[in-house]
């Protein structure tokens, strides 16, 4: 991909000069600053940092298509013509949705099945039960409360936003609450979807229709 946004770079430079060069390095360096602060914090790994980066050095600017008689994107180009800040937007934000619909979906029927309520009802959209006995086979799942045992021995758990990382340790920790009775044998997890999934999305969704969060924002201010 380095080789191939390297050459589209070259194929620009001699149909356009070298001027129309500097847009497109201009933008490969906000994409890679700001690629590398987010990964620094942790908030993807470095394969999606990667494929970021490489999304901006092979198309730095965003593309207009024609297809059909339509012009692409559809909503047209959003005003820092960025395509990989497009992209990255548009990826956050369809992770948001995909994951809230998937464990609603999955919440519903095990509502229908066993019709028993949570006792916080906003779980319903973060995550959804499992067993715990079921938790060493699964991967890409955290665990939505932190259990923390008392002074009297009773086991008390807090949400925790975006999750607790599972390992055996924990898993043995919730085991033992279990067979003693001090927690269910069920706990809230909540999925992590591969972001390579919603990086793709996002992409197709940029070139087809536009960027999501502009739009949105236009929508709210009546542009």
């Amino acid at each position: 991909m380095i080789v191939l946004g390297i050459s589209f770079l070259i194929i620009d430079v001699l149909k356009g000069g070298v001027q129309s060069l500097i847009p497109s390095l201009l933008s490969i360096t906000v994409v890679f600053l700001f690629i590398y602060l987010i990964y620094y914090l942790g908030v993807f790994g470095g394969a999606d940092a990667k494929a970021f980066i490489m999304i901006g050095l092979m198309v730095p600017m965003y593309p207009t298509i024609t297809l059909s008689g339509y012009d692409l994107p559809l909503a047209g180009i959003p005003i820092h013509r960025i395509f990989a800040l497009s992209v990255l937007g548009n990826c956050a934000f369809l992770s948001v949705i995909i994951a809230v619909l998937w464990v609603l979906l999955i919440n519903l029927v095990d509502l229908a099945r066993d019709r028993k309520m949570p006792d916080r009802l906003f779980l319903l959209f973060l995550g959804y039960r499992k067993d715990i006995e079921g938790l060493r086979d699964s991967r890409h799942l955290r665990l939505l409360d932190r259990y923390e045992e008392m002074e009297d021995g009773s086991v008390r758990k807090r949400y925790r936003m975006g999750g607790v990382k599972i390992d055996d340790d924990l898993i043995g920790e919730l085991e033992k609450y279990a067979a003693s009775g001090k927690i269910e044998k069920k706990v809230w997890v909540t999925p992590g979807i591969p972001l390579m999934i919603s990086i793709t999305a996002g992409f197709v969704v940029a070139v087809i229709w536009g960027d999501l969060i502009d739009i949105l924002v236009r929508l709210s201010i009546g542009i």
